[in-house]
């Protein structure tokens, strides 16, 4: 169900009042300049409301990776019962290497989740000589700005200028803003928008100092400014009123004139509302729809600003069909395939799927052949002028090679070429299996043209679980990146917590086919209540900026059975090319229309 939701966490507040909120700050000398935790405790205290307990590891220049391999930044982390825990990433580093920023921001997250409390970003300020920092730009646009970062960050002693651009592009582009937004966004964090803050404060009044001699540092009144937004962020409460001058015993951290103080924290104040407006995210959790949709195998077509959701979900009678415009709400729409009494099949109507060719809605879905002696699964094609249907049998069964064959899969070529991928399945010596087989399609989706080749079987470790029982690939789902093609496949047995999802690469439609190393990439996960994730389709977004994958789950994750349900989540591309999916989720995500950090993994995907 979808809901609206604060990215940028504004119910710190509203806790327990007379319990202070413990946060703790980790993060190197930006944060130790001029004591800012202890600064945020005086105006929190000044202010009379709710008091903050704030604690610090800070390591100078030290990154987020330097704090995660340490390993003392994580101790801190276990062992107070913390509120927030701040995040600030050395000052160069979300420019000059935002990849990896993200990446142990991510792994940090998930330890400060662990242990129940949230994550607050510090969004610092660009350099003095450096002020395209904090907003960004494309080198090409601004080449001394980009020669500045250059020189400054050290990599002009290593390597190549223009290598290094293009390496760090998506830094250079985003600046600072960019960095802690996106990943704030993805994780659901909170944001503290302290560069914000200064490069308002000094386009509203260029008298402000607020660097120190260094023009990196912050000068008193440039910790009193993030004091400031940290208060406002923190406490969900507007500075305005609250002293300038912040003492700890005898020491005077800060001392500001009772106008500029005034004014400071009106900029404190306009930029964490500013920050918390476009941070303000409709999300939705999976499993998706107002209620779960008890549905295996979903597949999804998307034509003309709808999304039409098929699946597994009548398998006595056939396939319902159900309508959304934005993959998460779905109104059911009725029968779109349903069994007669001239019907070639009878009961087991499994895995529809729908592909838009030249003109025409074709669906291929399996069941079982009236006809055949013993019974076993086939797989026929059915035609509609609608996505949603009625679909009628065109050929039914559509090939019958002397083995039960479901989970029908059409991929048509850049050249126009179809193809159909199929699981081959049976019993033998006491197990199950289901092996991948691809085949050329005739041009009018007739027959299959020549005999199936057998592309691929359960041979790595995380398909061989239960082996003496089940060894099966099925579930194929083709999309090409590139001059590249990829196949996401699921193995084990459908009701096995041990069901997932994975991929192989090939140069050629029918292969040779290669499974990915990483495999699984989507995988059981009972911590947030996940139990085999699998048979998937990809599909993008309403605005074509991202690309989802649709999946089944068990319905009960410590039951898992033929109970199924609907999710989404979001899937693309990495820099090497290695297909990644962000989930298996359960905690709130941001709806399929908006902007989010995995856009730029952009292909198209053929309906």
């Amino acid at each position: 169900m979808a809901l609206l939701v604060f990215v940028q966490a504004a119910a710190f507040a509203e806790e327990e009042q007379a319990a202070p909120l413990r946060v703790l700050f980790i993060g190197n000398s930006y944060t130790a300049a001029n004591d800012l935790p202890v600064m945020v405790e005086r105006l929190a205290d000044a202010a009379g409301d709710r008091r903050i307990e704030a604690d610090r590891h800070l390591v100078g220049g030290c990154t987020l990776e330097r704090h995660v391999k340490e390993k003392k930044a994580i101790d801190k982390i276990h062992a107070g019962k913390w509120d927030v825990v701040v995040l600030q990433e050395q000052s160069l580093r979300p420019v000059v290497n935002r990849q990896s920023m993200h990446k142990y921001a991510r792994l940090l997250d998930a330890e400060i989740k662990q242990q129940g409390a949230k994550t607050v970003f510090y969004l610092t300020w660009a350099r003095q000589h450096i002020p395209g920092m904090q907003e960004g730009a494309d080198p090409a646009q601004s080449p001394e700005y980009a020669k500045a970062m250059y020189q400054t960050s050290g990599a002009a002693k290593t390597t190549n200028f223009e290598t290094w651009c293009q390496q760090q592009m998506a830094g250079f582009v985003g600046g600072l803003n960019g960095a802690y937004l996106d990943i704030a966004k993805e994780l659901n964090a909170g944001v503290a928008p302290v560069g914000i803050a200064w490069k308002l404060a000094l386009a509203a009044d260029p008298a402000f100092v607020l660097h120190s001699p260094d023009k990196s540092h912050p000068n008193p009144t440039g910790t009193y400014l993030a004091a400031c937004v940290f208060y406002a962020t923190l406490l969900d409460a507007n500075p305005i009123g609250l002293p300038g001058k912040i003492t700890h015993g005898d020491k005077v951290l800060a001392d500001i004139l009772d106008d500029q103080a005034k004014r400071l924290q009106e900029i404190a104040w306009e930029a964490v509302q500013a920050v918390r407006k476009t941070q303000d995210v409709e999300t939705y959790t999976n499993p998706v729809g107002d209620e779960p949709i008890h549905m295996g195998d979903p597949f999804v077509v998307q034509r003309e600003g709808s999304y039409y959701l098929f699946g597994t979900n009548a398998p006595n009678e056939g396939f319902r069909c159900s309508v959304s415009d934005d993959l998460v709400h779905w109104e059911e729409k009725g029968w779109a395939y349903r069994e007669t009494a001239d019907s070639w099949a009878k009961s087991h109507y499994w895995a529809p799927e729908v592909k838009r060719y030249r003109g025409k809605f074709y669906m291929t879905y399996s069941a079982m052949n009236k006809a055949s002696d013993p019974p076993r699964l086939l797989i026929a094609l059915a035609v509609s002028d609608n996505p949603e249907g009625p679909y009628r049998d065109l050929h039914a069964p559509w090939f019958d090679f002397g083995y039960s064959a479901i989970d029908g899969h059409i991929f048509v070529d850049d050249d126009g070429k179809p193809y159909l991928y199929f699981s081959g399945n049976g019993v033998q010596d006491g197990y199950s299996f289901g092996t991948m087989y691809g085949v050329a399609l005739a041009d009018d989706l007739s027959k299959p043209v020549g005999e199936p080749m057998k592309l691929m079987e359960a041979d790595q470790p995380w398909e061989k679980v239960r082996y003496a029982e089940n060894r099966c690939n099925e579930g194929a789902f083709v999309l090409k990146h590139g001059s590249r093609y990829y196949m996401t496949y699921s193995a084990n047995h459908t009701c096995y917590p041990h069901y997932g999802v994975g991929y192989a690469t090939a140069d050629r439609p029918l292969g040779p086919w290669t499974k990915a190393s990483e495999n699984p990439i989507a995988a059981t996960n009972l911590d947030i209540g996940v139990s085999g994730p699998g048979h998937n389709c990809i599909t993008t977004s309403p605005d074509a900026s991202e690309m989802f994958i649709v999946y089944h789950t068990h319905a009960d994750a410590q039951k898992p059975s033929g109970d199924r349900v609907v999710n989404i989540d979001r899937i693309g591309f990495d820099e090497s090319g290695r297909l990644k999916i962000k989930g298996p989720t359960r905690s709130p995500q941001p709806m399929p229309t908006h902007p989010h950090p995995m856009t730029h993994l952009r292909i198209h995907v053929d309906e």
